[in-house]
């Protein structure tokens, strides 16, 4: 029996790209309500990521009875300037409206911008 050269194979490489397609999109959060990206920093500094869809993150936290502290971010910019922030600080988040009150603290100004001493 010969093959025609022109016909779609329907039993070989057509069918595989299907099968990974279906596990790739059970996978995928396409359709989804969101997702979260985690980065885990271990103590000897071996970093790891995740992603797990909305679902599995709202059931994670409902298991433990914790809910993480959010930041808005206006973009993935953003997102990842606070993330190599908390890096940056050993995993605190970096609070700029402490920090300033710190420094002009230090320096001796009272929230009305005059100085302690008053002269």
């Amino acid at each position: 029996m010969a093959t025609d050269p022109n016909a779609t194979d329907t039993t070989g490489a057509t069918a595989a790209p299907a099968d990974d397609t279906t596990a790739t999109a059970d996978d995928s959060t396409e359709g989804a309500g969101g997702y979260t990206i985690e980065i885990h920093v271990s103590a000897d500094d071996t970093i790891t990521v995740s992603v797990e869809t909305e679902e599995e993150e709202d059931a994670e936290h409902e298991a433990t009875g914790t809910e993480p502290e959010m930041m808005d971010a206006k973009n993935i910019r953003e997102a990842l300037k606070k993330v190599m922030e908390i890096y940056s600080n050993a995993g605190k988040p970096v609070d700029t409206g402490a920090a300033e009150a710190q420094m002009s603290e230090g320096y001796g100004e009272t929230k009305g911008g005059g100085s302690a001493g008053g002269m």
